[in-house]
């Protein structure tokens, strides 16, 4: 989903409009021939991938789901910390930000 289209959202329901508002710093470790994916936000979001390409792929799905235990206990999200120098950050669906009460 474009930037564009989930600030449109964001919008439409009233959600502030904060740059990279819920992009979560994600940190990818080799680990004995894999890649393990975690969130120091969202300790519930781990996963792995046989590369870091399918690590990273992967770490949309272990955002989503980390983040789905907040939303499911009634919780509001964690704020993301802000990313150290060159640390990648993955955004999370603009479904489940709408849900956090």
């Amino acid at each position: 989903m474009s930037k564009g289209l989930v600030a449109a959202f964001k919008r439409q329901l009233g959600l502030r409009l904060e740059p990279d508002m819920f992009d979560y710093p994600v940190t990818l470790t080799p680990d004995d021939g894999t890649v393990l994916v975690t969130f120091a936000d969202v300790p519930e979001a781990i996963t792995f991938g046989a590369d870091e390409g399918e690590a990273s792929r992967n770490a949309v799905d272990a955002l989503e789901t980390g983040l789905s235990f907040y939303v499911d206990a009634g919780r509001p999200l964690p704020q993301p910390s802000k990313p150290k120098r060159g640390q990648k950050t993955v955004g999370a669906p603009a479904s489940t930000c709408t849900k956090s009460p």
